[in-house]
């Protein structure tokens, strides 16, 4: 009996233990998750900062800073497509270095198959002069691939 009461002290102690971590494991998670929601405000902050300086940047750039209101505004939305436009571009440039390496990848994947295909027809005919049964050796070499 004694000895299941120390038994049931030491697993008492763990429990608490495990208690102890799971808690302070609670506390981290709560703050991983106030410093990510803070990281956020601050990535949009930063992120409309951003785009009021290419925004003013455009308008220096055209000389249109002295504009009024209406002006300033047609002059903010010329600016915005000007920023799409180069967005487009860049999209369109990285998709066409895509379809390069793409077209890479499928002419060495041609050039595999090819080399494999010759490899399986050298070993039908070697098979064939060694005396293989013609009709196992042609179900082999033409079996679908699925």
């Amino acid at each position: 009996e004694i000895e299941l009461s120390v038994k049931d002290t030491a697993l008492a102690a763990k429990d608490g233990e495990i208690a102890s971590l799971r808690h302070a494991g609670e506390q981290h998670e709560t703050a991983l998750a106030a410093t990510a929601a803070a990281l956020a405000a601050k990535e949009d902050e930063l992120l409309r900062a951003r785009q009021e300086q290419e925004r003013e940047l455009c308008f220096r750039g055209r000389g249109l800073e002295a504009l009024g209101k209406r002006r300033r505004v047609a002059a903010d939305a010329a600016c915005m497509m000007d920023g799409r436009l180069v967005k487009v571009e860049k999209e369109k440039h990285d998709a066409e270095e895509d379809l390069e390496e793409s077209r890479d990848n499928m002419n060495l994947q041609i050039r595999a198959t090819d080399a494999l295909m010759s490899k399986v027809d050298d070993l039908a005919a070697l098979a064939l002069a060694g005396g293989a049964d013609a009709v196992a050796v042609n179900a082999i070499k033409y079996r679908a691939l699925a």
